[in-house]
């Protein structure tokens, strides 16, 4: 079906052939040969307007498909008698979002919505998101449409907008180098930009950003030892008077966590704290990592300095303090730490003093994931940066 869509033809007969497939019970999930669904034919590098409703289609049964050919009961009907009678479910209507059930007792078929149909063996799992399954080699459509090449007659930023604003594909899918869309966009400075599809992405993130602080906030308000919240026994928890972070109900529970807690407590307390930073020595960029980062503003690249990046901004005075962005990809490759005119930009890697502060900073970011977060910093008069993890101000202002 993905390839096919590529072939001469009408829009309307391909749209009318997928129509035909998933009724007859065609899988939306199938894989070719070096495992390619018809997502990545149709809503990738390539995709068309065609493309794309035929994908609409595909995605909408996949979400159902692990329902066909499943013993099922039928449930919630407003026709009375129609619910508890037994199935078998079959194809897709990909016009009304139904699925087909032949009912063994009637030996009949009849179409009936997704949340009517109840299956009888719960072993049996939905599909991901059609949009999130990977190839052979791990990659997604969204992975495609983020390159800058676009053949003539595609709709990138239509295919983005359809990806993450219609079916909010995932933006953290590795391939098998450990390369994510967002980690493609904004990770380690490899890629980023003012395309659509980049700004796409950011948006996605900052969206999953403020779902996951909201999740982490409500963590937070209960004890780290007992679990129970501000209103479980209608006192407000008490906050680690050293760390500020981690809290408890009360001195007992502070007392029976101690052990597991003293392990971070005191790297949670740095962070309140600035923290002076080995200098980078000479500068060399992590295995496998380009030394040119893809700069899509000016369409060209733009070379890293070596060594040079360790100094003020342009423009700041000794002791005054900057906004830098550290961006991090686990805890031991190297942080990329740079301002917003890149005339200070850097490398600290895993041995290097206030690594592992920031790393933890970094970590504890609930707006982009633990991928990469923003604080203060200035240089003084012989060369020394310092950073201050918890000056930053508003985070979300930040947007470069």
């Amino acid at each position: 079906l993905g390839k096919v869509l590529f072939m001469p033809g009408s829009h309307q007969q391909f749209e009318a052939v997928a129509k035909l497939l998933l009724k007859t019970g065609a899988s939306p999930v199938a894989k070719d040969v070096v495992g390619k669904t018809v997502a990545h034919y149709g809503a990738g590098g390539m995709a068309t307007k065609m493309t794309l409703e035929v994908c609409d289609m595909c995605i909408r049964a996949a979400k159902s498909h692990h329902l066909f050919g499943k013993d099922v009961k039928l449930q919630g009907l407003k026709t009375e008698e129609m619910n508890g009678k037994l199935g078998i479910v079959g194809g897709f209507d990909a016009d009304s979002n139904r699925r087909a059930v032949y009912l063994t007792e009637d030996e009949r078929e009849v179409w009936i919505k997704v949340e009517n149909i109840v299956l009888q063996d719960q072993d049996s799992k939905p599909y991901p998101l059609l949009t999130d399954i990977q190839d052979r080699l791990g990659n997604v459509s969204l992975q495609e449409i983020i390159m800058p090449s676009e053949a003539p007659g595609t709709i990138v930023d239509e295919t983005a907008e359809f990806l993450l604003k219609k079916h909010n594909t995932s933006i953290y899918t590795e391939d098998c180098d450990g390369c994510s869309p967002i980690q493609m966009v904004s990770g380690m400075g490899i890629v980023n930009g003012e395309r659509t599809v980049s700004k796409l992405v950011m948006e996605a993130a900052t969206k999953k950003g403020r779902e996951t602080r909201k999740a982490r906030k409500q963590e937070g308000l209960t004890c780290a030892n007992c679990n129970k919240t501000d209103d479980s026994n209608g006192e407000k928890l008490l906050v680690c008077s050293r760390c500020k972070v981690v809290r408890y109900c009360g001195r007992d529970c502070q007392v029976q966590h101690w052990k597991e807690h003293k392990k971070e407590c005191k790297s949670m307390s740095s962070l309140s704290a600035s923290v002076t930073l080995g200098p980078p020595g000479e500068f060399s960029l992590p295995d496998g990592m380009s030394s040119f980062v893809q700069n899509f503003r000016g369409g060209g690249n733009s070379g890293l300095r070596q060594d040079s990046g360790y100094k003020k901004p342009r423009g700041k005075k000794y002791d005054e303090k900057f906004v830098i962005k550290c961006q991090g990809n686990g805890d031991s490759s190297p942080l990329l730490i740079y301002d917003q005119t890149r005339t200070c930009q850097f490398y600290l890697r895993k041995e290097q003093k206030g690594f592992k502060e920031i790393s933890l900073a970094i970590r504890n970011e609930p707006a982009w994931q633990g991928r990469k977060t923003f604080m203060k910093a200035s240089f003084d008069k012989s060369g020394v940066c310092t950073v201050y993890p918890e000056k930053a101000g508003v985070k979300s202002h930040y947007t470069w």
